[in-house]
């Protein structure tokens, strides 16, 4: 019979978090702490394993389940996203096609867009994309890290945007960015 036993020191859970974002914070060249992006995914697994990852990165960013949430969430953002992740294919034969079209409407400059697909067919990468990136399904974590820092140096070529207006105090919940920084307190 073999045994064993393992001590665990006990520590302080905040240290103890950002000790963990620290050390899976991936190495790059491009800082994305603070990119602020809109990510429309339909699938709640794919978009939690995703928001995770934009945790890690330290990114604020506001998630939608379908086109039609990003539509009621407009008019309450808190800023101009500075980047759009979106799945092609979405609720109601919804696209991202759809959703590069609405975000050009609502913003100017237009962020770039970063679209994930499973489609193994080809599609027409029109107008609609303005210089975006297609990744096919699956998509590693590190090539999304690479897409999104990419996209970061096109951030930074925009012209300048305005301040974003401060957020009124009854903001809805629904239009306060989330982001990787630990809570001060219980949740």
């Amino acid at each position: 019979r073999t045994g064993f036993s393992l001590e665990l020191p006990h520590g302080d859970p905040a240290q103890a978090a950002e000790w963990w974002l620290e050390q899976t914070r991936p190495p790059g060249p491009v800082d994305l702490s603070g990119l602020y992006a809109f990510y429309v995914e339909d699938d709640a697994m794919v978009r939690a394993s995703t928001a995770a990852l934009l945790d890690t990165l330290g990114m604020r960013y506001e998630a939608f389940g379908s086109l039609a949430e990003l539509e009621a969430a407009l008019a309450d953002v808190e800023r101009e996203p500075d980047l759009v992740i979106s799945d092609y294919r979405l609720p109601h034969g919804c696209t991202a096609e759809q959703v590069a079209r609405r975000i050009g409407e609502a913003f100017d400059p237009v962020p770039p867009l970063l679209v994930l697909t499973g489609e193994m067919l080809p599609f027409e990468e029109g107008a609609w994309l303005r210089g975006g990136r297609i990744l096919r399904k699956p998509v590693s974590p590190d090539a999304l890290i690479a897409a999104i820092s990419a996209a970061c140096v096109q951030v930074a070529s925009l012209p300048s945007r305005p301040a974003p207006p401060a957020a009124p105090e009854s903001a809805s919940p629904a239009a306060t960015p989330r982001s990787a920084a630990p809570s001060a307190g219980p949740p």
